[in-house]
């Protein structure tokens, strides 16, 4: 960016276009954009920068799990996964209707999902997962995966992991929905452990980022 004084008017040339300000010259940042201004003798410097200056984050983005247990009671429905609990640092993403991951702001996302599937029956069960988008199944989006079975009187676990990057508009949701052939299948919340000290395992976890 350069600034060069013209008798009353200021101009300012962005990128290689010329710009030009007869009264205050008013340069708004926009989001995750930060400007920090300097000033040594006669020479103001104005330094940009990416990240809202705490979390270095440029983006809109959202975290969000899911402390309970949830279940199917038949093999032949489609269930939405819900969420409970949220980063309290999101920005621009937000849970609705416990469901819903809803987008405040028009851009392309990626929508990471991870599930600790468990199954306590003494077979490998088969379920599988999908995304809805604003109530409408996006095509192409299921994946299937089989389950451990039980061993040993311990239940099988699984961690599910996948991603869909999606252009969104403001307003727009996404949902994750899953099946599961056997009723002993669920997506499971696992508590803090000890020996050594461990934390809880959320049934889900769920992030999102612009890119």
């Amino acid at each position: 960016m350069s600034l060069m004084r013209l008798a009353d008017t200021m101009k300012v040339k962005l990128g290689g276009v010329d710009f030009f300000s007869q009264s205050t010259l008013n340069i708004e940042p926009g989001h995750g954009v930060q400007f920090v201004q300097t000033e040594a003798k006669d020479v103001t410097t104005l330094k940009l920068g990416v990240g809202d200056g705490t979390t270095g984050v440029l983006g809109y983005w959202g975290g969000f799990y899911d402390t309970t247990t949830q279940s199917v009671t038949s093999t032949t429905t489609a269930y939405l996964v819900t969420m409970n609990g949220s980063d309290p640092n999101n920005d621009g993403v937000s849970i609705v209707s416990g469901s819903r991951i809803t987008f405040s702001q028009l851009g392309v996302y990626n929508v990471c999902t991870s599930i600790q599937f468990q199954n306590t029956d003494t077979q490998i069960h088969d379920a599988t997962v999908w995304f809805r988008k604003n109530g409408v199944d996006v095509a192409n989006s299921a994946s299937y995966v089989s389950i451990p079975n039980s061993h040993g009187g311990v239940p099988g676990n699984l961690i599910f992991y996948v991603d869909l990057p999606q252009k969104l508009s403001t307003g727009d949701y996404m949902e994750i929905v899953w099946r599961a052939t056997n009723t002993n299948v669920t997506l499971a919340t696992l508590a803090a452990g000890t020996s050594p000290t461990r934390p809880a395992a959320p049934s889900v976890l769920i992030t999102v980022h612009q890119i």
